[in-house]
């Protein structure tokens, strides 16, 4: 989860007797619980690493954060709240992910609208004799489905929670650009181990970068060799050639032109 309210006075209420250190360690705790959406680990060293506590004074203010305010159990420390928003935020994705499996969000239920008789006739009166009646358009798409991006970057590394959420984030015409870019950058990326993780290629707007049919062919001759592969962490150097560099704009407008290739509507 990238998100979460807070309640001002609630919070205040329930820690106003707690040190500046014992804030900063709570507030970091329930940040990294929702990002994570899992438990705090029982292991207290890579919390005291990460949240960079050093000290005794640090060591015991954790200590007792993790014993006031969250429940120990076999897989970590819990807490009750975050547990029930995080469930129901994955409740949420999940309906959204079958949804987007069956084409969208299904339509609302509308009243039908009532009409005269006489209306009636003078509609039917105007329809040619072998003339079907007009429909009601159905609603828009507001996102495709994320198991289509999934299935064709053919790269499931990092997790499924994460860039589903991201790509549940992104709009619709967006969606549309990456999957006209994502069979060229598969393509071109033969060697799986030097393509970005899912996560990583939509952080990072992938999509908007160019290849070219001899970036394939030398990006395949190259992978194909024993050359070490790149980093997928997000802030690492990809060991790929280096394209040319392109405007957003015309990053945007050359992906426009692979989804009309694609068959996709602009």
């Amino acid at each position: 989860m990238h998100y979460y309210s807070f309640n001002i006075a609630d919070y205040k209420k329930d820690t106003d007797y707690l040190k500046p250190i014992e804030h900063y360690i709570y507030r970091s705790l329930i940040d990294r619980y929702y990002l994570d959406e899992i438990p705090i680990p029982k292991r207290t060293q890579p919390l005291l690493r990460r949240l960079k506590l050093e000290s005794e004074v640090e060591i015991e203010a954790l200590n007792f954060v993790l014993n006031e305010f969250f429940t120990l159990e076999d897989d970590g420390y819990h807490h009750s709240r975050i547990d029930n928003e995080i469930a129901k935020y994955q409740a949420n994705a999940e309906k959204n992910r079958e949804n987007g499996k069956k084409g969208g969000r299904p339509p609302k239920n509308k009243p039908k609208k009532t009409q005269s008789v006489s209306s009636e006739l003078a509609v039917e009166s105007e329809l040619k004799p072998n003339q079907e009646p007009l429909t009601t358009n159905q609603e828009p798409l507001t996102n495709l489905p994320f198991d289509d991006f999934w299935n064709a970057y053919d790269y499931k590394k990092g997790g499924l929670a994460k860039p589903e959420a991201k790509w549940l984030s992104l709009g619709i015409e967006t969606q549309k650009l990456i999957m006209a870019h994502v069979p060229s950058y598969v393509k071109s990326t033969p060697n799986k181990s030097y393509r970005k993780y899912p996560m990583t290629y939509l952080n990072n707007e992938s999509w908007l970068d160019e290849i070219t049919d001899s970036d394939i062919s030398s990006n395949y001759a190259e992978q194909s060799s024993s050359a070490r592969p790149h980093s997928n962490r997000s802030d690492s150097f990809d060991s790929q050639p280096q394209v040319k560099t392109l405007s957003h704009e015309e990053q945007i407008a050359a992906n426009k032109i692979n989804m009309e290739k694609a068959g996709l509507k602009v």
